[in-house]
């Protein structure tokens, strides 16, 4: 059979001949269509943070309950479902995975609107997490088909930024969303009845997913590239993941757990600085909605790019810890201007620390898989990214909330304290994950030495 007729009868079969590249147009629409997946994702993942207010108050919870809704109810299924998903995503149709996840976290968002109690809730958003857990390890394999290596990097580039586009737009819409909700007369549906104005909200943000979903069928299987080989002599070559974690334990552990804490700074700003500013200076959500959602958009993709020009320009310089040393620089600033910001006095300050904190926290956050690709040898990289996504998303999403909260309820136990309680925890995350990354510069410049070696 040739390879003309291989690819007919089964487009995601991994190819053995050089085949043309797609149309870059075309290419650049796949992007387009999965950058806009990616936006919807955060607008159902972030869009809770605005409905703080309503939904403790008609599910009677506390703030560390709904923290859970935010972080754990999430990504308990969101971490551990990736690897499961990427196996799949290596070996069926990613268009068909990318449109049935659309589907299905669509759904559960607007489900999320029928809850009436906190655990219907949570199950809820556990489902939004599970639908999530679709996207990017589909859209990274896609985009690996659709783009020569040179061009590659821009396109996941692209892709990647999408993460502070859709928090941002998740935010400004989300708030003009729930202010029209909150002035609208209620929505009734039939033998679910009156939706209070938060379950709407959940239906207007969820439901068009679906038309959403519709749309990523208009993407094509691309034939797959650079398939691994099969032979005896390849399986002999690949190295097995747990001698290196073991002799690189400090190293990998420091890394890890250096580069999550800064990450939890970020998501916990994302999920408490809405709850500051309406609780503390009476703003609605429309308002803190469009003037944190363009901070975010601005000064989180600024701050992620800006991370990656560091580490170039430092390994240019010829710094083999590149990657470890722009985290560190990023976090030293992350100490101070993310444990000032909530602390100042007027809402204008706030709101322009806040942009600083997260222009600083964020330069940290594309670094990770940066210094474990260095660190680690060719065959290793892949299972070691996914080591990492899996350990520091569930560790992210669930402790960058919850310990907000639970200083709000346990150490303030005041509602309005909640910027002194995400002043307090980055003040203590934030030093720590520093030292830890210093402390690995020297063993990380090891592993370094002995992956190139190893090559």
């Amino acid at each position: 059979m040739t390879t003309i007729d291989a690819d007919k009868s089964d487009p995601t079969a991994p190819q053995t001949t050089e085949q043309p590249w797609p149309n870059r147009r075309y290419a650049w629409f796949v992007v387009t269509l999965l950058v806009l997946a990616f936006t919807s994702s955060f607008i159902d993942r972030q869009i809770v943070s605005l409905l703080v207010g309503p939904i403790r108050a008609d599910l009677g919870i506390s703030d560390t309950q709904f923290s859970l809704l935010v972080g754990l109810a999430f990504s308990i299924f969101y971490s551990f479902c990736g690897l499961p998903i990427a196996y799949a995503a290596d070996r069926y149709s990613r268009r068909w995975i990318i449109t049935t996840g659309v589907f299905a976290w669509s759904i559960m968002t607007a489900l999320c609107g029928l809850a009436g109690s906190f655990w219907q809730l949570f199950w809820a958003r556990v489902g939004v997490g599970v639908g999530e857990a679709t996207l990017t390890p589909s859209a990274s394999s896609l985009i690996s088909d659709y783009f020569p290596r040179e061009r590659r990097g821009l396109a996941m580039a692209v892709y990647a930024t999408g993460v502070y586009w859709g928090s941002g737009l998740a935010l400004m819409i989300g708030g003009l969303v729930v202010r029209a909700v909150e002035n609208a007369p209620p929505v009734v549906l039939p033998i679910v009845g009156e939706l209070r104005a938060w379950q709407t909200v959940f239906f207007i943000v969820g439901l068009p997913g679906i038309i959403l979903a519709l749309l990523m069928l208009l993407i094509r299987e691309p034939a797959r590239r650079g398939a691994a080989p099969t032979s005896g002599e390849a399986q002999e070559k690949l190295a097995p993941v747990l001698p290196f974690l073991r002799k690189n334990i400090f190293t990998i552990s420091s890394i890890f757990m250096g580069f999550t804490l800064l990450g939890m700074v970020v998501i916990a700003y994302l999920t408490w600085i809405p709850a500051i500013f309406m609780r503390s200076f009476g703003w609605d959500a429309a308002q803190i909605g469009l003037a944190f959602g363009a901070i975010v958009i601005v000064f989180g993709t600024g701050g992620i790019l800006t991370g990656g020009f560091i580490t170039d320009w430092l390994t240019r310089k010829g710094h083999q810890d590149a990657a470890v040393r722009a985290g560190l620089y990023g976090g030293t600033a992350t100490i101070v201007l993310a444990a000032v910001a909530p602390l100042l006095p007027t809402p204008e300050l706030i709101m322009a620390g806040t942009a600083l904190a997260l222009f600083a926290s964020t330069s940290t956050q594309a670094l990770p898989v940066v210094a474990i690709q260095f660190m680690t040898p060719n065959n290793l990289r892949a299972r070691m990214a996914a080591i990492y996504f899996m350990v520091g998303s569930l560790l992210i999403f669930t402790g960058g909330p919850t310990t907000v909260a639970l200083f709000t309820d346990y150490v303030f136990k005041d509602d309005t304290a909640v910027r002194y309680s995400l002043a307090a925890v980055c003040a203590i995350i934030a030093p720590i994950g520093v030292l830890l990354m210093f402390l690995a510069l020297k063993p990380y410049r090891r592993s370094v030495a002995e992956a190139a070696a190893w090559e």
